[in-house]
């Protein structure tokens, strides 16, 4: 079909479509522990809990509205935009849409440095100090993919935390 994939492709039974960002926290909303300030801690109540429920934590080092990485509400967007490899799509009005590799490279990688290994070499304790060797090349240009674009946008997740409250759907596996 020649688009990317979005959510509006996914199946309604395997996505949440209640879920939303509640809460932000950055720099500017954590405090530093008395006894260790490199440890951060954020606290967020939740108020007027009238039904068993859960709720996830979600993390990353990118701000909303990062071009090919985040949208304006901070949710991540899909990785194809670092993707060098051939892309397959699957649609069920066609067979399917094949991209070529690097089709889809999007993410320029400028900095020129001064230690760049050459490929196969061994990494050392030096710091890389610019677009790596190995990246690909697009219109003349390296575009951020591989390990580069792995380590550009970190996330984390939690498991979900269930919250029970009496009189209410009963959570599985709570005593």
């Amino acid at each position: 079909n020649g688009s990317a994939p979005s959510l509006a492709t996914v199946p309604a039974a395997a996505k949440n479509t209640t879920a939303a960002v509640i809460k932000t926290f950055n720099e500017a909303t954590w405090d530093a522990v008395k006894r260790n300030p490199e440890y951060k801690v954020m606290t967020f109540r939740i108020r007027d809990v009238k039904a068993s429920q859960y709720i996830r934590l979600r993390g990353t080092n990118l701000p909303p509205s990062v071009p090919f990485e985040t949208d304006a509400d901070g949710n991540p967007l899909p990785d194809v935009w670092t993707n060098a490899t051939a892309v397959s799509f699957q649609s069920t009005s066609q067979s399917g849409s094949e991209f070529p590799a690097g089709h889809f490279l999007r993410i320029p990688c400028t900095v020129a440095g001064t230690n760049l290994p050459d490929n196969g070499t061994t990494y050392s304790d030096v710091a890389i100090d610019g677009c790596p060797n190995h990246l690909p090349v697009k219109g003349g240009v390296k575009q951020s993919a591989y390990d580069v674009a792995a380590w550009a946008d970190l996330w984390l997740y939690s498991n979900p935390i269930f919250i029970e409250v009496r009189g209410s759907t009963k959570v599985a596996g709570v005593e």
